[in-house]
């Protein structure tokens, strides 16, 4: 019983990681190119523009996408679109004012970020669009649709990937990168949109702007969390940025993303282990609390081991990966992971 229960999460948890993997190796793909086509300074400013956007999507989308993995299970057919009317209403309005304040105070945010002015509101829309991707991919994924799930990350990496190197090579620079990652993403966004309301029926009520209040307070309590993941990489990034300048943080955002890429494969074991630990949660019984135990400890032993094998493999692909000039930042791979 143990080792099929174990064999099955574990199976579904690579599923998930080599869907996440496509979007893991976006990064790496445009390292590729960028590290080669932009100096230090440039792309100082793409992974400054990165740990930005990454840092304002938990405001954007209070906690959205944790509150449907809570209660996906719990929400009928109706009350799932009113919940999903409810988070799109909310995380509109939220980036619709944050627009504002970055348009008017662009250029104060420009002196105070390290970032260019004209480009602050781009901050903005992308961590809007990430929140809707992110919130796609979890309904797919409580959904247990696979197949839309990883092509939701195919399409996003492919044109975000694709669109971002053919600017790049013809010399738009680290704004060609912006406007790949947006480009794809809304694409991405718009095309999981049309699935959704092609599987759901949704009609604008009161009890959207009723569940909109609730989803407020529950973002809100929770929003600590969120930002306690994206606060530490941001904080990285400001003061390396403002102390020794964009060169230094360009060098590690290279570093930086080997330790993306094993948040990757730690993720995948996540989104296999939550929807079957929300399912487990619901029984009270003491053999479904003994699995809970067996499977997140398993997980809990396993991570170190990997990642030390995913070290001494990061180490030795490095260089075939980063341009030359980047080389210096190998010494902070291990500090990073």
């Amino acid at each position: 019983m143990s080792n099929h229960l174990l064999r099955r999460i574990y199976t579904s948890s690579l599923i998930y990681t080599l869907a996440n993997s496509i979007e893991a190796l976006a990064p790496f793909i445009l390292a590729v190119v960028l590290t080669r086509k932009l100096g230090p300074d440039e792309y100082g400013i793409w992974v400054l523009f990165i740990a930005l956007f990454s840092f304002l999507r938990p405001i954007i989308c209070l906690s959205a996408q944790d509150a449907l993995k809570m209660h996906y299970f719990e929400l009928k057919n109706n009350s799932l679109s009113e919940f999903i009317l409810s988070s799109f209403f909310l995380t509109s309005t939220i980036t619709l004012l944050l627009s504002c304040l970055a348009s008017f105070g662009k250029d104060y945010l420009s002196i105070l970020l390290k970032f260019p002015a004209t480009w602050v509101v781009s901050i903005v829309w992308t961590a809007y669009l990430y929140s809707l991707f992110y919130f796609l991919l979890t309904f797919n994924q409580f959904a247990n649709n696979k197949k839309r799930f990883i092509f939701l990350h195919l399409v996003q990496s492919s044109i975000s990937i694709g669109l971002a190197i053919t600017l790049v090579f013809f010399e738009w620079g680290w704004q060609g990168a912006i406007i790949g990652k947006l480009t794809g993403l809304f694409i991405t966004v718009s095309t999981g949109a049309w699935w959704l309301v092609g599987d759901l029926k949704f009609f604008l009520n009161v009890c959207v702007f009723q569940k909109a209040k609730e989803l407020v307070k529950f973002g809100i309590h929770y929003l600590p969390t969120g930002l306690s993941l994206v606060i530490v990489p941001l904080t990285d990034r400001m003061v390396i940025t403002n102390i020794l300048g964009l060169h230094e943080n360009g060098l590690y955002g290279v570093a930086a993303l080997f330790g993306s890429a094993f948040f990757i494969v730690i993720n995948g074991f996540l989104y296999a282990w939550m929807p079957w630990l929300f399912r487990k949660f619901m029984k009270q019984e003491d053999q479904a609390k003994a699995e809970i135990r067996l499977v997140s400890m398993s997980f809990i032993l396993l991570l170190p081991l990997v990642a030390l094998g995913f070290y001494f493999f990061c180490i030795f692909v490095a260089p075939f990966i980063i341009g030359a000039s980047f080389h210096d930042a190998f010494i902070l791979i291990s500090w990073v992971l």
